[in-house]
Formats: structure tokens, sequence, C-alpha cells
């Protein structure tokens, strides 16, 4: 019988995505630094065996993410809230691979506003 805990826990780390050029893996996972969860990471893939992920965006709140079609940006969504039960979501985008040049990355709001919601962006057409 499979543990209840398998199939029901948390994920420790989920939405991996390649980067469109195949460079980077995103995921969200949890910072072991400080105990939060779940912030967005990107690690070279040629580097995969080295643990050197990146926190591209310690903004617990994301509900998903998705790469641009530059393979630089990542595009995410947090709820602007922050109080549970309450879906109201920006989208922010973010230059993911900023951290491997020695520089921090800076988020944008690219839909601010008190009363936007933002939904169902499609990143491939």
């Amino acid at each position: 019988m499979i543990p209840r805990e398998i199939i029901f826990g948390n994920l420790e780390y989920r939405i991996p995505a390649l980067s469109p050029d195949g460079k980077y893996l995103a995921y969200v996972g949890p910072n072991h630094q400080d105990g939060s969860c779940c912030y967005i990471f990107v690690q070279e893939v040629s580097k995969l065996d080295s643990n050197d992920a990146k926190i591209v965006c310690p903004d617990n709140r994301i509900r998903n993410f998705f790469w641009a079609e530059d393979s630089t940006t990542i595009l995410y969504y947090v709820n602007s809230s922050g109080k549970p039960g309450d879906e109201t979501y920006h989208l922010w985008s973010i230059n993911a691979v900023d951290v491997f040049k020695g520089s921090t990355p800076k988020s944008i709001d690219l839909t601010p506003g008190e009363k936007v919601n933002a939904k169902n962006a499609i990143a491939n057409p």
C-alpha cells in the first residue's frame, strides 16, 4: 500500500519547466535556508549535478509560472492580496538569468492596479 503522504502530501518541488532554448531549468520549491515556500528557482541545465540552483523570485504567493520565448524572462502569477480565498492574481515578469551574471533580478508587475485580475496568458501562439 502507498503511504497517504506520498499521494496527498505537499510536493517539495513542482512545476518544472525548461527554457525554450533548453539552457535553463526552472521550478518552484522551498528555500531550505529560511524554511519558506514556494520560490522560483533556476538552474543551468549543463550544471544540474552541481546543486547550483538560484532563487530568482523570492515571493511565496506564486500560483504558476512559464518561460517567455526569449529564454531569459519568466512570467508568473502572484496572489496580489496575499489573503487565502482572495483569488486576485497579478502577472509579473523577471529576467531569470540575471542571477548567473551576478546581479539581482527585478520583478515587474505587468498588471498593476488594485482590482486587476490576470488570467490565462498564452506563452506560445
